[in-house]
């Protein structure tokens, strides 16, 4: 009877080892900061963020997206609106990490403004 009590003493202490033993460590990717985007113009833009990388992101009329880009040491990045529509002209701007750009119709131009 004792030798059953200590066998089933080391098995149960063997199943709340393992469920309270180590947690497992998540595998980390790397950093990565973002920029929201809102398109109030009138045209369908591409944007592009200034970084290591040179992708360009869609961005259709009266959307919003948040752009994401591997992090860099810099807090501000450039954003960069690139018109589809020959007849509208591109804006850049300086945008600090986490903020919003609104692309913006004045008239017959489109502006960049930082939020």
């Amino acid at each position: 009877m004792r030798q059953i009590f200590i066998l089933g003493s080391c098995i149960a202490a063997l199943l709340v080892s393992g469920c309270f033993g180590e947690e497992e460590e998540q595998a980390k990717g790397p950093a990565v900061d973002f920029v929201m985007v809102a398109n109030k113009a009138a045209v369908d833009y591409k944007i592009r963020v200034t970084t290591r990388s040179s992708k360009e992101y869609p961005l259709p009329f009266k959307a919003v997206e948040r752009i994401e880009f591997p992090a860099t040491q810099s807090k501000v990045v450039q954003v960069k609106a690139i018109s589809l529509d020959r007849d509208w002209n591109d804006c850049i701007t300086s945008v600090k990490v986490g903020q919003t750009m609104n692309v913006v119709q004045v008239g017959e131009t489109v502006e960049c403004r930082p939020e």
